[in-house]
């Protein structure tokens, strides 16, 4: 749920910029709910379905054709138990099978934080970082060149989000690597980090 809440955020932010330059659409479709980014097309987890199950397949020939008319692959994410013979039989009739699993890890978190090898510490971005963050993700996650500007643009809204937290690691005091953070009510989840 972190993850969708999660994702969420991120496209609605992407969506209000002017003039949507992504064609961010999001569908709340009962438990489950439906991202289209054609102007991402590349990002698959901004192109999908999260949380169908036997009571949203009423909604296939509806979110099938969103996808089709776009030129966009569908990709449909099922949370274990909700796969039954006529949701497989019918996402099969729509030219879908199963690709790929996704492993989610979770725990307690320790009160202390771990010792880091000496030179190397994370700390919180600051609103003077935010260009730094910003050119650290796109290297790291390695978006087209033409896309990278509006890209860009679309990200800037990160800093001071409601339940954002960026973070750079730093080594021998040159910064290394990025990460979000994303509160969900009392749940931390790792969003991205590159």
């Amino acid at each position: 749920q972190a993850d969708t809440h999660y994702t969420e955020s991120r496209l609605g932010g992407i969506q209000s910029r002017q003039g949507n330059p992504f064609g961010v659409e999001i569908w709340s479709l009962g438990r489950a709910t439906a991202f289209v980014c054609p102007g991402m097309a590349h990002v698959a987890s901004f192109n999908r379905v999260v949380g169908l199950n036997q009571a949203g397949t009423a909604r296939l020939p509806e979110l099938m054709g969103a996808f089709r008319s776009r030129d966009l692959s569908a990709r449909v994410e099922l949370l274990p138990g909700d796969l039954t013979p006529d949701l497989g039989r019918r996402l099969h009739l729509y030219g879908l099978r199963q690709t790929s699993f996704l492993t989610t890890l979770y725990g307690v978190p320790r009160p202390a934080a771990p010792t880091l090898p000496a030179g190397v510490h994370v700390r919180a971005a600051t609103s003077t970082d935010v260009d730094l963050f910003i050119d650290l993700f796109l290297a790291g996650y390695d978006y087209p060149p033409a896309l990278r500007e509006t890209a860009r643009d679309a990200m800037r809204f990160w800093y001071g989000c409601p339940g954002w937290r960026l973070y750079l690691g730093v080594v021998d005091g040159l910064p290394a690597s990025v990460a979000v953070m994303y509160m969900d009510g009392p749940v931390a989840y790792l969003a991205a980090a590159a």
